[in-house]
């Protein structure tokens, strides 16, 4: 019998794949309605770096999967990116690396993912303006580790780096004006808080 919590990751896993979904609160914005080939309207006075204590971010699960809330906790405004194809396995930024911990608070070796060797381009929405004391949330590509455990906690680091080397062929070419704002993003490093995981 297929119990709820397998068809509620089997729909968060179909809806992470068709789109990258953004949520922008408390002041964050971005670029979607830019067109394939046009320079995004963003801001130019935005951070190059921030140290860690800067930002804040909060992962929590959903019913159909999981959501990281990133919150500029700093003095100024930051143009970030959203996970992406590709983020899990460093192969874009940003990069996600999970976490797992046993509940004594051994960590958890992760053993490796397959996956394709093809990537999305990347589209407008996926860079986000933070206003000093905004969040913006993201909710898709946002994929935990399986482990062979009932109870154990998880945790992401979010790392923006737009001197990281694509990786993959790609499924499209990248809209020319995200990618140029890409290359002056704030880079930025932050890791999540700790969320229980119980699958009894």
């Amino acid at each position: 019998m297929i119990s709820h919590r397998h068809i509620a990751a089997a729909l968060g896993a179909v809806i992470a794949l068709c789109a990258v979904a953004c949520t922008r609160t408390d002041g964050g914005t971005g670029g979607a309605d830019a067109g394939p080939g046009t320079t995004l309207d963003l801001p130019t006075d935005t951070a190059s770096s921030v140290a860690e204590s800067d930002l804040e971010l909060e992962l929590r699960k959903t019913l159909l999967g999981w959501q990281a809330t990133l919150t500029n906790l700093g003095a100024e405004r930051m143009l970030v990116v959203a996970p992406g194809d590709g983020s899990n396995f460093g192969w874009r930024t940003p990069t996600l690396g999970w976490q797992v911990e046993a509940l004594d608070g051994t960590e958890v070796e992760l053993g490796g993912r397959g996956r394709c060797g093809m990537m999305n381009p990347l589209q407008p929405e996926e860079l986000l303006i933070i206003e000093p004391g905004a969040s913006v949330s993201f909710d898709a590509f946002l994929y935990p580790p399986s482990v062979d455990l009932e109870q154990f906690y998880v945790s992401v680091r979010y790392t923006n780096d737009p001197a990281i080397a694509w990786k993959g062929g790609e499924l499209g070419p990248h809209h020319s004006g995200a990618f140029e704002a890409l290359k002056r993003s704030t880079v930025c490093t932050v890791v999540s808080n700790r969320v229980l995981v119980d699958r009894r």
